[in-house]
């Protein structure tokens, strides 16, 4: 029978944490990893980490609040940190890690009506990161209201210095967001 493994978030350079991940965890080790040094963990790390915890074989300790967030809204499996923030329903974010650190958050069509969008933690979760890129998608909305606008400036503010990039933006709503002046504030291209 095999033994827990622990190490720390700096035993993980960059470009090793999958491979470390799999040798850890060969076995059935459950590799537990404290990131109190980290207060934003790296993209490509939680990418990584998110992946491994399909299996149950990694746990995440020492987190900053914001870093819990992200953590449990990107692991739906609730294995790395404990269950997601309370949504009610489904999640009207699909977020997206990619090993380069860049974030992708898809929201669903309902995100305007959505009660998560109200609550701190649907942007402060980006404080709990680490990107070289975020980009929201978002393909799904003709039109933006003001609360959805509220949440885009959230996150702009959250991911600093980092800039939110505005992808597959109809239109109309292209046409909103330069009234309101948010193309100074972050990238916006069309659909």
């Amino acid at each position: 029978m095999s033994q827990d493994a622990t190490c720390t978030i700096a035993d993980l350079p960059p470009g090793t944490v999958r491979d470390r991940l799999a040798e850890a965890t060969a076995g059935g080790t459950v590799l537990t990893i404290d990131c109190s040094a980290r207060p934003r963990l790296p993209v490509a790390f939680l990418a990584a980490v998110v992946d491994g915890a399909r299996w149950g074989f990694v746990r995440l300790t020492g987190l900053a609040p914001a870093a819990r967030i992200a953590v449990q809204l990107c692991d739906r499996t609730g294995s790395l940190a404990g269950p997601p923030p309370t949504v009610i329903g489904e999640s009207p974010l699909l977020i997206t890690l990619d090993d380069r650190g860049r974030v992708q958050v898809r929201p669903s069509k309902a995100l305007a009506q959505h009660p998560f969008l109200s609550d701190p933690d649907a942007h402060e979760w980006l404080r709990g990161v680490e990107a070289s890129a975020v980009e929201i998608d978002l393909r799904e909305h003709e039109h933006i209201n003001s609360l959805t606008v509220a949440w885009l400036l959230h996150l702009n503010q959250a991911c600093a210095p980092v800039p939110v990039n505005l992808v597959r933006v109809s239109r109309q709503a292209i046409t909103q967001l330069t009234q309101l002046r948010l193309n100074h504030l972050m990238a916006i291209s069309g659909a």
